[in-house]
């Protein structure tokens, strides 16, 4: 059985069949390597091949193979990016956030819910 992993979210379309992708906090991804994902659709995961990736200073467009106007494009908005344990740990590598954290307050709406430690 396939587990996957959520690496990313589609946030908006664009133009020329490109859509604005963000990154989950927390992994290194070699985008060189990246050449499918999987997005959800109706609970299954359906694979999709990366035909371009274009990055643009803190942000990340990706086109995928087959979709290339507004309209196949629009059913991506907002769509979780996954990838399948092979490719994650071909691709993903986890960073640590360091020492220079210990000792913030976790806040959650004005309540403190701890402290990193």
């Amino acid at each position: 059985m396939n587990e996957f992993y959520l690496i990313a979210k589609i946030l908006s379309v664009g133009k020329n069949g490109y859509v604005k992708v963000q990154f989950i906090p927390g992994y290194s991804i070699a985008l060189d390597n990246l050449k499918f994902i999987y997005l959800d659709f109706w609970n299954q995961k359906k694979k999709i091949e990366v035909e371009d990736i274009i990055v643009n200073k803190q942000s990340f467009f990706f086109k995928f193979l087959n979709f290339a106007d507004d309209r196949e494009i629009s059913v991506l908005l907002d769509k979780d990016v996954f990838l399948d344990n092979y490719n994650f740990n071909k691709i993903v590598k986890s960073e640590t956030l360091g020492s220079d954290i210990i000792g913030f307050e976790v806040l959650q709406n004005g309540v403190l819910l701890g402290k990193v430690s």
